[in-house]
């Protein structure tokens, strides 16, 4: 019973976010969004007080992590509401013409990767916004800083996009699914689709041992990827709409690996195999946290403007033959004469002894 009753409300999963493993997190999205203040962070920590939340889920839809949760409002939910419909016209609660209207807590919560899971099922898409309503409205949604990347995601997935402010241009009909669109879900979203009935598919098992799962968002893009082969170059203003970033590190990164012990999702790896230690970076699995860079001087982040197999794919980003630290044992770059840890250690005694 409990499950079901939660089914209902905002969760948070505090291993999820990015502030229960690392200090130095700088992840605000919840907290800048949430109009009642019911985000707010104390002494290192998110605290949610879902007494103060007034339902908006417009936090649901900013968290890069998924550590806030909402069933209902889960990018799968929207997917199915998608396929039943012949086109699609995404508005917000207080602009709802009809129930043919894909509803979403506010227009600033539509992300590029809601629009593209419309666009790989074939869909025509309609954003319908009427400036008023928004003006008014105390999220103050403006529509047109979303027009430029919108124009774009409508060009890279070949699809059809548009901004409508007229209820009577709307043409998005709901309808019975069909057989075939029935068996386009896969296995494990037949299993949801039961399981949602009455209880939902979160996860409540990962702790802060564990590295952060791919976010639903992530997931959608990656397919779209997929399916979608070929480079396609993005605008500065889309490739950060759709949170991607490139890394690469500087010539002096001794290849310590703090920051793929770091790293909250995996997106950075340092392995050792055949007296060669290699890291590499995987663009899909960064969430643009900013906890490696804020870590380690040697790592220097941008926007990544190229979408293409690449982003996907684990890439070398530094490479060394190894050897053997004269004081640990442990492995080094043939160009060190220390690890990190051992020459921290040896600097701290000498000057320690140069004091006496």
């Amino acid at each position: 019973m409990k499950r079901v009753i939660d089914k209902s409300s905002v969760r948070f999963l505090e291993y999820y976010c990015l502030y229960s493993r690392n200090k130095n997190a700088v992840c605000t999205s919840c907290i800048d969004i949430c109009p009642t203040k019911a985000i707010i962070l104390e002494e290192g920590k998110i605290t949610f007080d879902q007494n103060s939340c007034n339902d908006c889920n417009l936090c649901i839809h900013h968290c890069p992590t998924d550590a806030l949760y909402l069933e209902k409002e889960t990018l799968q939910q929207y997917e199915k509401k998608i396929i039943t419909r012949d086109s699609v016209c995404f508005t917000c609660e207080k602009q709802e013409h009809s129930r043919d209207d894909i509803i979403i807590p506010c227009l600033s919560s539509l992300s590029p990767e809601l629009v593209l899971i419309a666009l790989m099922q074939k869909k025509s898409v309609q954003i319908f916004s009427e400036p008023a309503i928004c003006q008014k409205c105390t999220l103050n949604y403006n529509v047109e800083k979303s027009i430029s990347w919108l124009q774009e995601i409508d060009y890279i997935a070949y699809g059809d996009v548009h901004i409508i402010n007229d209820s009577y241009e709307k043409s998005g009909k709901k309808r019975p699914i069909t057989r075939r669109e029935l068996f386009s879900l896969s296995k494990t979203k037949a299993k949801d689709e039961v399981g949602s009935l009455l209880l939902d598919s979160f996860d409540l098992k990962l702790t802060v041992k564990n590295k952060i799962p791919l976010p639903e968002r992530r997931k959608y893009l990656a397919e779209f990827i997929i399916r979608e082969k070929g480079e396609r170059y993005l605008s500065i203003h889309l490739a950060e709409g759709l949170n991607l970033t490139r890394v690469k590190v500087d010539e002096e990164c001794d290849l310590c690996g703090r920051c793929t012990q770091l790293c909250p999702t995996g997106a950075l790896n340092l392995s050792d195999e055949n007296d060669h230690l290699t890291l590499t970076y995987q663009a899909i699995q960064c969430i643009n946290c900013e906890i490696c860079s804020n870590n380690c001087s040697y790592i220097e982040r941008s926007t990544e403007t190229c979408l293409c197999r690449s982003v996907i794919s684990p890439r070398k980003i530094k490479s060394s033959s190894v050897k053997s630290c004269p004081r640990c044992n442990g492995d080094i770059p043939n160009h060190l004469e220390l690890c990190k840890d051992c020459f921290d250690i040896q600097k701290k005694q000498n000057e320690l002894f140069s004091n006496w």
